[in-house]
């Protein structure tokens, strides 16, 4: 969807959970004693000189259908193209902020793929240098500026600065020890505040959501927490303009699992997030001076895995 694209950081991250999938594994659910209270720490500082593996599987599903008691679907340029990328490869940590969250890496890809297409993205043995800077991410290929549609790729795929970052950590996170099966609410204010990062614009009093802590589970060498997180926007306003002449105030919903290993000197173990984002659209007039309205209907998702390479 090129810059139309929607984006999630507390969906994408509160949307940081992780349901068992890709070469993680869920793990078999262990059975702590009901008394049991465990530290929630979402945030996982990385440090200058760590490298680590990283598997992310991405899509995002867009449609638009006709209002106004009209029911066929609509193709609208640049915003209902459906999409499906896997990236692999290793990042080395080269500069992180002072909570440790990742400010610039070197990514060397092994494996860049658009899966409906049946095409490489990019090909093996590409080294990135990205950054994030505010806000944004800034990527360089082999020495160069990306191609507009890589770049698009990119900010739909590449993981500088996730998982566990202490902005994520403000908005999901709680200072009380849990049990197993105990809820909280999310920061509202935070959560505000990191959807204006990824392309939204919402008041507190719109956005609802809670984290659950669901159990103990098994996860590579150790144990991990695995959370379960939802969002919901009631009222949310859409940055980009879609290039449509007008966008009406829409809800957005997100949910999310997470594995944190129990060792916080891990980077979160994986993460699965899942959002929807629905709003009305005011079409650009036709030849004939006639405009139209459609409802346009987003659906992305996230599954990514991380493991510090020894």
């Amino acid at each position: 969807m090129n810059k139309q694209t929607l984006g999630f950081a507390v969906l994408g991250c509160i949307a940081t959970a992780c349901a068992a999938t890709g070469g993680a594994g869920s793990g078999a659910q262990t059975a702590p004693s009901s008394e049991s209270k465990h530290q929630i720490v979402i945030a996982r500082p990385f440090a200058v000189g760590q490298r680590v593996r990283v598997e992310v599987n991405a899509s995002e599903d867009a449609d638009a259908v006709a209002t106004k008691n009209r029911t066929e679907e609509l193709e609208i340029d640049g915003l209902t193209n459906d999409r499906k990328v896997t990236l692999r490869g290793i990042f080395d940590v080269q500069a992180v902020d002072e909570a440790g969250r990742v400010l610039r890496v070197a990514f060397h890809v092994e494996h860049f793929f658009d899966e409906l297409a049946k095409r490489a993205i990019l090909p093996q043995g590409t080294l990135l240098m990205a950054s994030r800077e505010s806000g944004n991410l800034v990527a360089l290929v082999n020495g160069q500026p990306p191609a507009a549609d890589v770049a698009d790729w990119l900010q739909l795929t590449f993981p500088v600065g996730r998982p566990g970052g202490a902005l994520v950590s403000d908005a999901l996170g709680t200072s009380s020890p849990k049990a197993v099966g105990e809820s909280w609410e999310i920061s509202k204010e935070k959560a505000a505040s990191d959807l204006v990062d990824d392309g939204y614009q919402s008041t507190e009093t719109s956005v609802a959501g809670k984290v659950t802590l669901v159990g103990v589970a098994s996860c590579g060498s150790g144990e991990c927490l695995e959370l379960a997180g939802e969002l919901q926007v009631e009222q949310a306003k859409v940055s980009d303009s879609w290039g449509v002449a007008g966008i009406e105030l829409g809800k957005v919903a997100g949910k999310a699992r997470m594995l944190l290993p129990v060792d916080t000197n891990r980077p979160v173990f994986l993460e699965d997030s899942q959002s929807t984002g629905t709003f009305v659209v005011d079409l650009r007039a036709n030849q004939s001076g006639n405009s139209a309205q459609a409802e346009v209907s987003v659906k992305r998702r996230r599954v990514a895995t991380y493991a510090l390479i020894q």
